[in-house]
């Protein structure tokens, strides 16, 4: 089985102009790829799977958190823009009490995105310009809300893991015992809709609980790929 086989009836999408060329060359030639889904798709797993087979990885949600942390102007502009909220712990910003406040309040939630996509967008792409440098050919960024944050954009393609509600959300309630139903729901709201995924990606691959598939998957693209890739350690 080829990666475009896990796509819907066996086939393979029609491609989408915005992505098949990165509208934002960031510097030479490397291949990016934006990994995306809903929350608990699986895409950290599948993002792990790739890593071993040599893929370059960029954790968006990483880069959130380190910009959070270490940036002082980006801590000023959050503390700020929530004057009167909750959101530290120990004088740092607590990105659950965050996500707790924001994805109750749409308005709340554009005030975060306002000030964190570009600054998101501008680290990646800092990130990818490194190692392009460096002589790496290809980087897969995993962001969850990707598309928002302008991702897309620069990217080659996007891969979507297409993971159905009576999976996500068992495995999202499994990762902390503060989950809850509510908060999945008040996650996906805050989403790009399954329906306009489905419809910018370039390849999707259906997760229906079998873990040895990203396992599968990540092999396949490998040997897809092989010429850009790191040889894994």
């Amino acid at each position: 089985m080829r990666p475009i086989d896990s796509f819907r009836n066996g086939g393979t999408p029609p491609k989408v102009s915005f992505n098949t060329k990165p509208k934002v060359p960031l510097s030479g030639s490397i291949k990016i790829i934006l990994l995306t889904g809903l929350v608990a798709s699986g895409k950290s797993t599948f993002a792990l799977e790739l890593k071993k087979k040599g893929f370059e990885i960029i954790d968006a949600d990483f880069v959130t958190n380190t910009l959070y942390q270490e940036k002082a102007e980006i801590f000023r502009q959050v503390t700020q823009a929530f004057a009167g909220h909750d959101i530290l712990t120990d004088g740092k910003i607590d990105k659950k009490k965050l996500g707790n406040i924001v994805f109750s309040d749409a308005n709340l939630f554009k005030s975060l995105t306002d000030i964190m996509y570009p600054a998101d967008k501008e680290r990646i792409e800092q990130m990818i310009r490194e190692l392009s440098f460096r002589g790496k050919k290809m980087v897969v960024v995993m962001a969850a809300n990707g598309y928002e944050a302008g991702l897309g954009k620069i990217s080659d393609e996007v891969w979507i893991v297409d993971t159905p509600r009576r999976i996500a959300l068992p495995a999202f309630l499994n990762r902390s015992a503060s989950n809850s139903v509510d908060r999945f729901e008040r996650i996906r709201r805050f989403q790009t809709p399954r329906s306009r995924l489905l419809k910018i990606a370039n390849r999707v691959f259906r997760n229906n609980r079998e873990v040895e598939m990203f396992s599968l998957w990540a092999d396949q693209l490998a040997e897809e790929y092989k010429p850009l890739l790191t040889q894994p350690e």
